[in-house]
């Protein structure tokens, strides 16, 4: 199949993957209902336990050390409601604090029995996550049941688990409480930041700092979701890919038949170059008389020439 065939067909298939996207954009990520929410969620309450002795400790990630002060083992389990990924490109108040990859927003306990979390919308900032509701009824939504945590993967393969989390998904993860403060060789001290304690606190300095030992998902929300997105953006970029390429390929100058006869084709034929801006010397023609041994098909049998008297 041409070329030109198959990007044809996948302009008329990235455009369909297109308004998939744009669906999938605008309707979000729809919330479980509570009816397939499981009951450990819904019953959950946060465990956390003082530790006897806490010891600082350092460690370094990317250049900048981390000096760790733990409070308490902490374990919770919820539905993720909302999420942001702190180590992406776009989020630069993260930049001096490259240990710390998600905070990740859950509801648990009666903010899920009651269906008071489907009542609510949430957002998230670089460092807050926001609910709000709309109309003058005030939903039921308990905020000592909604924790935003920041998360610090362990492991590599934590750090894998909490990048595949998505809104909708009901997880649990287990770990160490604790606050940390942040120096590097060139930048000096380049800040510090202190974890929650309790879950009736709000606003500034209300979230959990977690040192993620164990993140396990419960159960996916809309597992189809990702694929499909990934499907639709290969198709998107494949498309596109193609269409350069024919783009350039229609632009190259085709390649004539290299012969010793001028070809007003070939742009590589040199003579035929030269000669359309006139740099070529002009040819003269010569009529010359050809000689007597040039007409060798004279008959045969022609009579001699008469000898003179």
């Amino acid at each position: 199949m041409a070329l030109n065939d198959v990007s044809a067909r996948l302009t008329k298939a990235s455009r369909f993957a297109f308004i998939i996207l744009v669906c999938v954009f605008l309707y979000g990520t729809p919330l479980p209902t509570p009816e397939n929410i499981l009951g450990e969620i819904k019953r959950h309450i946060p465990i956390q336990e003082s530790l006897p002795r806490p010891t600082p400790w350092q460690e370094t990630y990317a250049g900048y050390t981390y000096t760790f002060h733990p409070h308490a083992s902490y374990e919770i389990s919820g539905l993720v409601v909302s999420l942001h990924h702190s180590d992406s490109f776009i989020d630069i108040s993260h930049a001096h604090d490259p240990a710390q990859t998600m905070d990740l927003c859950v509801v648990w306990g009666k903010n899920i029995s009651s269906g008071a979390y489907q009542e609510v919308s949430y957002s998230h900032g670089d460092f807050t996550c926001f609910y709000r509701w709309e109309g003058p009824t005030i939903p039921d939504f308990r905020p000592d049941q909604i924790g935003n945590t920041h998360l610090i993967p362990t492991t590599p393969e934590i750090a894998r688990i909490i990048k595949s989390v998505q809104v909708g998904d009901q997880v649990t993860m287990r770990g160490t409480l604790a606050d940390y403060r942040i120096t590097h060789p060139t930048y000096g001290e380049v800040g510090s930041r202190h974890t929650s304690l309790v879950r009736t606190d709000t606003g500034n300095g209300a979230c959990e700092i977690l040192l993620v030992e164990s993140l396990a998902i419960l159960k996916h929300n809309v597992p189809w979701r990702t694929p499909l997105m990934l499907v639709c953006l290969t198709v998107i970029l494949t498309s596109l890919v193609l269409r350069i390429i024919a783009f350039y390929r229609a632009k190259r100058p085709v390649m004539g038949t290299l012969t010793g006869k001028p070809h007003a084709e070939n742009p590589y034929n040199i003579s035929s170059f030269l000669a359309k801006r006139g740099l070529l010397p002009k040819r003269h023609h010569s009529h010359s008389t050809p000689s007597r041994m040039e007409h060798i098909d004279r008959p045969t049998n022609a009579s001699p020439p008469p000898s003179p008297d």
